[in-house]
């Protein structure tokens, strides 16, 4: 399930921006989603699986039951959501046709993340590059602010940018780069959630699993569980829900609770990021402390974000993806999204101030690496996807 992906933003109404129409809007959405299924439905009566997933019922679905297997069942949304969507190309000045196998130089090394309305994004050259998300072009004033020195890493923490420049962690100040005393090992992981008593991070090795880290502020310590592999982690009644996926075979998604991360088993600094007899770290928490409250095969969810006091995901489906709740083993489509294929090996989802970012990426185009070939921004009921590239941008 590795392909192409898309770079997604979410953003309000009163941008003028977002008035605009990409000329795609369709007043019945999801006539297209029930075309899509029902032709899948045609495929599996003729006797074959769909991509191995076991169906347990002989008849067609209906409305009410577009797709069907002993996990869980499709169904339409009785309170579908209006999401506006648009699409726009980035303007890449790294962009180049003449890269010789080192296609990854067109895409940030790092997830780009939120910094004062700004998406900020860090190539392979070191340099940033900075969009205003009020009109979606560069802000090239503030480009040349940041770039004084050649970065490797960069993060968005507690609304602070920082970066990696050599073997040293920067801050900026509003005016300079300052050596920032950060005491966390991040590396090069991306940072998926961040409150005031831990700094959330994790490590994706596909089929060998995936380790989520909880730093814990006030000690310093790092703590971590196996999940395979963490896109988005949300704090609800004081638990943290950590969503994790993996594409492999026909695909899982499960969601964990933690309620208290400090009660997790202690990762050293040189264990971060690390496999042990081929598998990930976090195998070796047998600690008990998480609730596995979702285990599913057979679909991908990809994202999880709160929107209007509702708990949404974005999930992959037969080659579709859309935007979904879950009711017990119900899930319900609530928009079609763009109405095509929209996948990420490794993405996660960031919440800000103003903004729910979703960061999608790519597996093997940086030699083996995953770089961020497309985000996801979400802003009240607009949704904006923005491509790195022209090569990003067709329904796939």
């Amino acid at each position: 399930m590795k392909g192409a992906f898309f770079i997604i933003v979410i953003i309000c109404n009163c941008w003028s921006l977002f008035g605009q129409s990409d000329g795609t809007y369709d007043t019945q959405p999801y006539r297209k989603i029930i075309r899509h299924f029902e032709n899948r439905w045609d495929f599996l009566q003729e006797g074959r699986i769909l991509r191995g997933l076991p169906i347990d019922s002989s008849s067609k679905p209906s409305n009410s039951s577009l797709y069907k297997t002993k996990s869980f069942n499709l169904s339409l949304s009785e309170h579908p959501v209006k999401f506006d969507t648009s699409h726009f190309v980035l303007s890449n000045p790294n962009f180049t046709d003449d890269f010789d196998g080192d296609n990854y130089i067109n895409y940030p090394v790092s997830f780009s993340g939120i910094y004062e309305d700004k998406l900020i994004s860090l190539f392979t050259n070191g340099k940033f590059l900075c969009h205003n998300l009020q009109s979606i072009e560069r802000d090239i004033h503030f480009e040349q602010r940041l770039n004084t020195k050649k970065f490797e890493y960069h993060w968005i923490i507690d609304s602070h940018l920082y970066a990696l420049s050599g073997n040293r962690i920067f801050r900026w100040d509003n005016q300079n780069w300052v050596k920032s005393e950060l005491n966390i090992s991040l590396n090069d992981q991306r940072i998926i959630f961040a409150d005031q008593e831990f700094i959330v991070f994790g490590d994706c090795h596909g089929e060998w699993g995936g380790t989520v880290y909880f730093f814990d502020r006030a000690s310093g310590e790092t703590h971590f569980t196996e999940s395979s592999c963490t896109n988005s982690v949300l704090k609800k009644d004081g638990k943290y829900i950590v969503l994790a996926h993996l594409g492999h075979m026909n695909g899982s998604s499960e969601v964990k609770w933690i309620d208290d991360p400090r009660k997790l088993p202690r990762a050293n600094k040189h264990e971060i990021n690390k496999k042990k007899e081929g598998q990930t770290l976090g195998y070796l928490d047998n600690s008990g402390v998480c609730q596995k409250q979702l285990d599913i095969h057979g679909i991908v969810l990809i994202s999880t974000f709160n929107y209007d006091q509702r708990e949404l995901y974005i999930a992959h489906l037969a080659e579709f993806t859309f935007a979904a709740e879950i009711n017990g083993t119900d899930i319900q489509i609530v928009h079609p999204l763009f109405g095509n294929k929209l996948y990420a090996y490794s993405p996660i989802t960031r919440n800000y101030e103003n903004f729910t970012l979703i960061n999608l990426d790519q597996y093997g185009t940086a030699h083996d690496k995953e770089v961020e070939v497309a985000v996801i921004i979400i802003k009240e009921d607009a949704i904006l996807k923005l491509d790195w590239n022209e090569n990003q941008s067709h329904p796939r």
